[in-house]
């Protein structure tokens, strides 16, 4: 009795509930431009194979009929032998001349028929015949046929010369000095030095988020270096690409003179087409997502409810979310395994760094 009357009583601690703790962030709704990713290569806008028009030896090259050689617009490249169409060309002259010679001669003899007839006072209309109609037509006609063998031979003297059709280099040569050529054999393979084109698939889900007339920021590193070009989006393909299902659009650029060594033909770069202005649109870590469009909030009495949402799109590490959350809604960024409607969790405080001290001098003790 004496040692149950004596025994110790435990003390009685008040029960602690173990709440699960969270991070949350804040609804905070912004207006967004959109930066659609691409990558593509460049390419020339405008690429051209030269071809003989027509036959002859080469008897010049331009110093620059080179690979790499730049050209302006109407610069000579190589010459051919010209000596039978300056031949040709005097031969049109001369039959042209024939022919406006025999023109001549038949409406005299034609003037001269018309005053015979009117002498020998014959009655009715005279013939064509005898007014030598047909005759000065046929002369008319050779005339014509003339002018043209004429124009040919002059096109065909101008021929002997190829010159760049439009600011060019040059990609690949065909010919050399001495080379005869037939009409149509390659002569060089050329591309225009500005504006280069890129070729920048897009995705379906992407392309829908287009601005109008975009613009492209395109870069590439090089020697350590990033270099940046701004272009404009020209035009689409307007063929989606039955392997990718991607649409292709093209961007326009003009390099400055300095980067003319780096933009070449064959370069890869990394591009962000500009895409639309999304209004009230809140970015949301893609870890606070439970499956594609749900995710969880905290309310005001700290407790879990969950909130389907429109993803807009998915870039890097988060999403872009244009509707069910308001201004100010906490959203949970802590994973839960366990995750109940209704569940009452704790919010982590975010710790304000601590300031400094002073360092605090000694008396007597100079710094």
């Amino acid at each position: 009795m004496v040692l149950l009357k004596l025994k110790p009583e435990a003390e009685k601690a008040p029960t602690v509930r173990a709440l699960p703790v969270v991070e949350v962030a804040s609804v905070e709704k912004e207006t967004l431009k959109l930066e659609l990713p691409s990558q593509g290569m460049v390419e020339p806008a405008r690429e051209t194979q030269l071809a003989a028009e027509v036959a002859g030896k080469v008897v010049w090259v331009s110093e620059k009929f080179e690979a790499g050689g730049q050209f302006t617009k109407g610069e000579p490249m190589i010459r051919l032998e010209k000596a039978d169409y300056e031949s040709a060309l005097a031969q049109a002259k001369a039959t042209k001349a024939e022919a406006e010679l025999m023109l001549a001669t038949e409406e005299a003899q034609a003037e001269k028929a018309y005053r015979d007839w009117q002498r020998l006072g014959r009655g009715g209309k005279p013939t064509d015949l005898t007014l030598r109609k047909p005759q000065i037509a046929s002369a008319k006609a050779r005339i014509e046929a003339a002018k043209a063998n004429v124009e040919k031979a002059q096109r065909d003297l101008v021929r002997t010369e190829i010159k760049a059709d439009y600011d060019s280099r040059l990609e690949k040569i065909s010919v050399e000095l001495g080379s005869f050529l037939t009409p149509g054999a390659p002569v060089a393979n050329v591309y225009a030095v500005a504006p280069f084109e890129i070729r920048l698939p897009l995705s379906l889900d992407e392309f829908a988020l287009v601005g109008d007339n975009p613009k492209a920021v395109l870069k590439t590193q090089a020697g350590g270096q990033t270099f940046e070009w701004n272009g404009n989006v020209v035009r689409q393909e307007g063929v989606i690409d039955r392997a990718s299902r991607s649409v292709y659009l093209v961007a326009e650029v003009s390099p400055r003179p300095s980067d003319i060594a780096i933009m070449q033909p064959g370069l890869f770069v990394q591009a962000a087409v500009e895409g639309r202005t999304i209004r009230d649109a809140v970015r949301v870590p893609l870890k606070a997502f439970y499956g594609e469009d749900r995710l969880v909030l905290v309310g005001p009495d700290n407790r879990l409810k969950f909130r389907t949402v429109n993803v807009l799109r998915r870039q890097g590490d988060e999403a872009i979310v244009t509707a069910g959350l308001d201004q100010g809604e906490r959203i949970c960024l802590t994973p839960i395994e366990a995750v109940i409607e209704g569940m009452e969790v704790k919010i982590r405080e975010v710790e304000e760094p601590e300031e400094a001290e002073s360092p605090v001098e000694a008396p007597g003790v100079p710094s």
